[in-house]
């Protein structure tokens, strides 16, 4: 008896309308719901648990199907891994400061001002209590984005600048001179220097 002829049996015996005693009726009914579930747990069995033999050809179909399995559950664990890294790698892309093409091709000398004129306001922000936190790092991002700049417009390429920074880093960290975010303090904020 095929899966579907057991459905249909076990749906025909659902309904009253047999001449058949309820009690006889219910029996059959019972036995077919029996049987199903008899071969839903030997469905689950075989593709769980039967190994390749000789004797079990449809063990030889078991096993890759249970690696099918495995692996469909792994790939879909790594997809969501993936669309995880991506949107991570796409917030630290966003951090990052970007080039400004309005000095591409300018002079060391207007590369110089320009630097200086944002340092300048990086050095009148920290002694004017007037400048919010905010507008603060505002003029610090500023001198970031032109260094960054500057460093595109010198021919310096995307790697070159970050295998130097992680150079830097593990030079500064090897000193002590890196920060540690979470000992981290306002003594800035406080006028403490």
């Amino acid at each position: 008896m095929t899966d579907e002829n057991l459905d249909l049996m076990i749906f025909a015996l659902s309904t009253p309308c047999w001449d058949l005693s309820d009690k006889t009726r219910l029996e059959f009914l019972d036995m077919a719901r029996e049987l199903k579930r008899r071969r839903n747990e030997e469905k689950e069995y075989a593709v769980t648990s039967i190994p390749p033999s000789d004797k079990n050809p449809a063990g030889a179909i078991c096993e890759p199907l249970k690696e099918l399995i495995k692996l469909r559950a792994e790939n879909k664990k790594l997809n969501e891994m993936m669309q995880g890294l991506e949107h991570e790698l796409d917030t630290v892309k966003d951090a990052r400061p970007e080039p400004c093409k309005k000095f591409r091709g300018a002079s060391r000398k207007e590369w110089i001002a320009k630097l200086n004129e944002e340092v300048s306001e990086v050095i009148e922000s920290l002694f004017s209590p007037a400048i919010s936190r905010e507008d603060r790092l505002r003029e610090m991002v500023d001198v970031a984005t032109v260094v960054c700049s500057m460093e595109y417009s010198f021919g310096y390429s995307r790697d070159e600048i970050d295998c130097m920074q992680r150079w830097v880093n593990r030079h500064n960290r090897k000193r002590g001179y890196m920060y540690e975010p979470e000992r981290q303090t306002d003594s800035h904020e406080k006028g403490k220097d």
